[in-house]
């Protein structure tokens, strides 16, 4: 599943960290320099000297101003598409502390940990977002990025262990889900190992 945007692409092949509650209007500058920087990517998407210009132009955005979410997911985005996934965690770590409410970007901060093998650091941060998950209602609730967050609680189970039960709430989402290719999409993590799914969601090696 990719969701990509002209001025935000944050397709991490699988993984959508999407703007929960920002309400932050990014800098005029700082926001032309990003969108020049996707504008450039996009006539040369496969071209990796092209994604490290990109990522260069992208870190002069966040220079300008820190709380450009748009931007700093662009980085996120590039850098894992290089499958620079040590440089990702330093990024999404610092996404972590500038938007702490943005549940997308801590469960991105797992996946990368478990990436780099930094299988202790994960379980803490999805232990701590397990937390979080376990506040929200699990009906009645039709934004995507709340459904986002459902779909990753029982992603967060399955990659601390607990399998049976991250499998029975996927099971139980996956239920009330009336369009077939999303239920479908979330049915199948239910066949993949904790390996299999850090795969799905981050391909590639570092």
């Amino acid at each position: 599943m990719k969701f990509i945007h002209l001025t935000v692409i944050a397709c991490f092949w699988g993984l959508c960290v999407n703007a929960q509650t920002i309400k932050h209007k990014p800098y005029p500058k700082s926001k032309r320099i990003n969108d020049e920087a996707i504008g450039l990517y996009l006539k040369n998407p496969k071209n990796t000297d092209t994604i490290k210009l990109v990522i260069a132009q992208l870190d002069k955005a966040i220079k300008l101003d820190s709380a450009y979410y748009g931007a700093w997911a662009n980085k996120l985005n590039f850098e894992c598409q290089l499958k620079k996934f040590k440089n990702a965690v330093e990024t999404v770590e610092y996404m972590t502390k500038l938007f702490p409410w943005e549940n997308d970007v801590r469960f991105t901060l797992g996946i990368l940990q478990m990436k780099t093998k930094q299988k202790a650091k994960a379980n803490a941060t999805f232990a701590a977002l397990l937390a979080t998950y376990n506040t929200l209602p699990d009906t009645g609730i039709d934004a995507n990025n709340l459904k986002g967050d459902l779909l990753n609680k029982g992603l967060a189970q399955m990659l601390t262990g607990k399998t049976k039960e991250g499998k029975e709430y996927l099971t139980k989402i996956a239920e009330r889900e009336t369009d077939p290719a999303v239920k479908n999409y979330i049915l199948s993590f239910c066949k993949m190992s904790s390996k299999k799914i850090v795969a799905e969601k981050m391909p590639g090696k570092d």
